[in-house]
């Protein structure tokens, strides 16, 4: 259980940090902060699977993934002019 403590703990702390500077660098859209926090999820969570050992991510996952692509479509629509 500790471990699963510790992995959670450095992903709340890398969120952070991109969060932050994501703030420095004046981002204003929230898709923006959203889509990094999903990608540092699953960047980290493949780095260290620890998480994924002791706990069913699966659907979380489903979820990240489902919102994640809704957001690039709409960026992407956005940045074509269709919506």
């Amino acid at each position: 259980m500790a471990k699963i403590d510790t992995g959670l703990t450095i992903l709340t702390i890398i969120i952070v940090i991109f969060t932050v500077f994501l703030v420095i660098v004046g981002e204003s859209r929230p898709d923006a902060y959203i889509s990094v926090s999903i990608l540092l999820y699953f960047v980290y969570t493949a780095m260290d699977p620890g998480i994924r050992r002791y706990a069913n991510m699966r659907p979380l996952d489903i979820g990240l993934i489902i919102v994640f692509i809704f957001i690039v479509m709409v960026r992407v629509l956005d940045i074509l002019g269709v919506v």
